[in-house]
């Protein structure tokens, strides 16, 4: 395992040299896996990521690569990737909150507009009177079904709670 300081300090021609015997080692550790006769597999990637190592250190002394650049560029578009997120999360935060009262507005109609199309005939007594008890509408209790319905009918036409 080579470490990318130490590969730092050679130069370009030692690293090619390098890259060769590493490249070898990784041939023969592949022909011993085909095998059966290595033990140690993990020593295949440990060695293609040495590859990868010297021959970035390679590029970077070639004047390929300039980390320094590399890195700021990589920075440059972070922030410009989460500051674009935080623009996003607000917005769509803001259309999920108009979302939710345009539902409520239309639940709250709907509740209203139920309320008109009950068939109080299919209700029972007690339901017809828990619903005039709810709505505040005073009625006498010995009424009948069909005048409760009536009742309750007239005041939530007129929006009263008159008897």
């Amino acid at each position: 395992m080579y470490k990318v300081e130490d590969l730092r300090n050679k130069s370009e021609k030692e690293l090619l040299n390098l890259i060769s015997e590493v490249k070898g080692k990784l041939l023969s550790l592949r022909f011993e896996n085909a095998t059966g006769q290595l033990t140690e597999t993990h020593l295949i990637s440990v060695t293609r990521k040495d590859i990868a190592k010297i021959f970035t250190v390679l590029k970077e002394k070639q004047g390929k690569i300039s980390l320094d650049k590399f890195i700021k560029d990589k920075k440059d578009a972070k922030r410009k990737f989460f500051k674009k997120e935080k623009q996003t999360v607000k917005e769509d935060s803001s259309k999920i909150e108009k979302d939710a009262s345009k539902k409520i507005e239309t639940t709250k109609k709907e509740i209203s507009n139920s309320n008109k199309n009950i068939d109080y005939t299919k209700l029972t007594v007690k339901d017809i009177k828990d619903e005039l008890k709810k709505r505040n509408i005073t009625f006498v209790s010995s009424l009948k079904k069909d005048e409760l319905i009536s009742l309750l009918l007239k005041n939530s036409n007129n929006g009263g709670n008159n008897a």
